[in-house]
């Protein structure tokens, strides 16, 4: 089993997610919003603040972020539910209209994410117990959304891992498919299963095959829902702080050209006020539709 460094993504006040301003319980995990107002824990979360304490312990050796990161592994042994093909799952309890999923139903990144922490718990403990909730989380990535997994297709039918896995057609987030290949990174680099190794190339194919649909020219967008939203400001730097880590860690030049564009993007001024002006029709236009930005892992889902 290969020896997994820090986290892909650091976690911090760039892409306002470092866990500064959640609830917590007794134990110091942190509580997520619940629809009806009342804090609730979020696998995502969970795993992001878990993912954080573990990259602090990483570089510190501190005693306190080890005993975060382990808390929030083990609430995910201890959390975890039986899904298809006996694979480990974190039901997520209500509706998302806008996508028109009705719970209970699962996230494609909540799932890789917990991988990722699951595994380098184990790396550092040598507890099975992580390393058997780690497999049983992964099973479900390849398990397409008909049969109550998280794998969708683009129109093109290039695989990718859905975020929010709705009936009534694909969702795409891109950030929650980005995760979901890093997820997939992680569980390869540890097992060296020549499985795992051909769905992780599946997925890379069909992201440099599809990334294009993700480019409006100018930005990115969020997702393929039919209201073609753009990223926020937040998730277009989340875009590229994902395909950094990746382009870093497969050396694909596709990639590298996907991440100097939109980069471009970033700083240049008028991109950023043709994406203002489209933000601001699209508040207009969606406004009351129950978007979904934030239910599944506050400010970073």
């Amino acid at each position: 089993m290969n020896a997994l460094g820090p986290y892909f993504i650091r976690f911090g006040k760039e892409i306002r997610e470092d866990f500064s301003e959640y609830l917590r319980d007794a134990s110091g995990l942190p509580f997520s919003a619940g629809r009806d107002g009342r804090p609730v824990y979020n696998p995502v979360t969970i795993s992001q603040y878990g993912l954080h304490r573990y990259n602090q312990w990483f570089m510190d050796s501190g005693d306190a972020d080890e005993k975060a990161f382990l808390k929030a592994a083990s609430w995910l042994c201890r959390s975890a539910e039986k899904g298809p093909a006996d694979s480990a799952v974190w039901p997520y309890l209500f509706d998302i209209p806008f996508y028109g999923i009705r719970h209970p139903w699962v996230s494609g990144m909540a799932q890789a994410e917990a991988v990722s922490l699951l595994l380098r718990a184990h790396q550092h403990t040598g507890e099975a117990a992580y390393l058997k909730t780690a497999r049983r989380a992964y099973s479900l990535l390849p398990v397409p959304v008909q049969e109550g997994g998280v794998l969708s297709a683009f129109p093109d039918g290039g695989i990718f891992i859905e975020e929010y896995p709705s009936p009534a057609g694909i969702t795409a987030v891109l950030n929650g498919a980005l995760f979901g290949i890093l997820g997939v990174i992680d569980f390869s680099a540890c097992t060296e299963d020549a499985g795992t190794a051909a769905f992780l190339r599946r997925l890379l194919d069909s992201l440099r095959a599809n990334i294009g649909r993700y480019d409006c020219g100018y930005w990115s967008r969020y997702d393929l829902h039919q209201t073609g939203r753009l990223s926020s400001r937040i998730y277009h730097k989340l875009h590229i702080l994902q395909l950094t880590a990746l382009a870093e860690r497969l050396q694909e030049p596709w990639i590298r050209a996907v991440l100097d564009r939109w980069e471009g993007y970033a700083h240049s001024p008028g991109c950023r006020l043709r994406w203002a002006g489209r933000k601001i029709l699209e508040k207009i236009s969606l406004s009351g539709r129950g978007l979904p930005g934030g239910e599944t892992g506050g400010p970073v889902a």
